[in-house]
């Protein structure tokens, strides 16, 4: 898995280009944490329960339909004011759902596990990409990350994560900026 920052980092960014502007940065942050709750799995391990089973590691926390629940979930706390089926309520439940959805998907790019049971609770198949994975799986406990090979797994990260991450959303930002001022050029000729 990679790191809970990077998870954040990814979520957060995706939130940050497309968020709309009415409470953008309480989405931001709900976005950011949303992206790290599939690792809360990570409790199976003292409870004895095995990687491969479905409440294990990488099992129906990471699934498409957890995302949907957690989504579901938080606009329901967070953003009760707006009403369902609005533009502006669908906006904001596609950015939670694809920011937990963005876990599985970072963790189906790491060089080991089991995969990612992304069909749970209906299948138990563990998934990663199949011909990609270019990021060095993060170990799992503080005092095993704070070391050379979480160090490593940090440089993969940033190179197969950050940078990418960062010229995206650089590139939204310019996007979004170019269409505002566009927009200000148009009401100004009207």
């Amino acid at each position: 898995m990679p790191t809970i920052f990077t998870h954040a980092l990814t979520a957060a960014a995706l939130a940050g280009v497309s968020a709309p502007s009415a409470g953008r940065w309480k989405l931001i942050l709900l976005c950011g944490l949303v992206s790290v709750i599939p690792d809360l799995d990570v409790i199976s391990f003292y409870l004895g329960i095995p990687y491969a089973h479905m409440l294990g590691h990488r099992g129906l926390s990471h699934s498409l339909f957890c995302a949907f629940v957690v989504a579901l979930v938080v606009m329901e706390i967070f953003f009760r004011v707006d009403p369902p089926a609005t533009l502006r309520w669908w906006r904001r439940f596609i950015l939670l759902f694809l920011s937990v959805v963005s876990h599985g998907a970072l963790d189906a790019l790491t060089d080991g596990g089991l995969g990612v049971a992304f069909l749970a609770p209906f299948s138990n198949e563990r998934f990663f990409f199949p011909f990609w994975r270019p990021v060095k799986v993060s170990p799992i406990g503080m005092n095993s990350f704070f070391s050379e090979r979480g160090a490593a797994v940090m440089m993969s990260e940033v190179k197969h994560i950050w940078i990418p991450v960062l010229l995206c959303t650089l590139g939204g930002l310019g996007l979004l900026l170019l269409l505002f001022l566009r927009s200000r050029k148009t009401l100004k000729t009207d």
